[in-house]
């Protein structure tokens, strides 16, 4: 009868090994890891992982990482949902596509980064998935920081002041598809925006 409990036992445990959840780093402490990370079902990459070498899915993950992710990017067509924005490297790959689900949150793309998959024929040909230049409106001054909407219909832009004279440092342009068309803008007393950012609910 013991032989049967601990076999039964065994059973349940190999059964539901793949049940488990991990966090891959840590949420108080940086960990960095130097070689491709794969993330199963339900994992999870906590606050302070630095990902040098990217990851793999091997089922639905959440990315939760402050720091910006290098190497290659595997989604196998699985889906991830970010709980802070996801920032590539300039020296990260995405090798093949899956599901983002953003939760109002950014996947911010290298300079380095023009074609999606580097490394897949998914859907896309030889090539991958060509990122298209859609739009851009030229700013008097640098710009510290842009932050779209919630429904991505506006995007705010915050500019360095002028060293002399008076121009509009915050701007609301609404994007129609095909183009950014400038719709409000404030001086704000000449002074920088450093940062922007929308209510995830409404215009504000």
């Amino acid at each position: 009868m013991l032989i049967r409990i601990f076999t039964f036992l065994i059973f349940i445990l190999l059964f539901n090994k793949g049940a488990f959840c991990i966090d891959i780093g840590s949420d108080i402490a940086v960990n960095r890891f130097s070689t491709q990370q794969t993330l199963n079902n339900g994992d999870r990459v906590a606050g302070f992982s630095v990902l040098e070498k990217g990851f793999k899915l091997n089922g639905a993950a959440t990315f939760d990482s402050f720091f910006s992710v290098s190497g290659n990017i595997e989604l196998q067509g699985m889906a991830l949902t970010l709980n802070t924005d996801l920032c590539f490297s300039d020296v990260s790959s995405i090798v093949t596509l899956g599901s983002i689900i953003g939760n109002n949150h950014s996947m911010i793309f290298s300079p380095e980064i023009k074609i999606i998959p580097e490394e897949s024929e998914i859907g896309c040909g030889s090539l991958g998935c060509q990122i298209d230049f859609v739009t851009n409106v030229t700013q008097p001054d640098d710009i510290f920081s842009s932050n779209w909407s919630f429904d991505s219909q506006f995007i705010a832009v915050g500019l360095d002041a002028p060293s002399s004279g008076s121009r509009d440092v915050l701007r609301i342009y609404q994007f129609n598809g095909s183009s950014l068309v400038l719709k409000d803008s404030d001086s704000l007393d000449d002074k920088d925006v450093n940062s922007v950012s929308w209510s995830p609910l409404d215009y504000f």
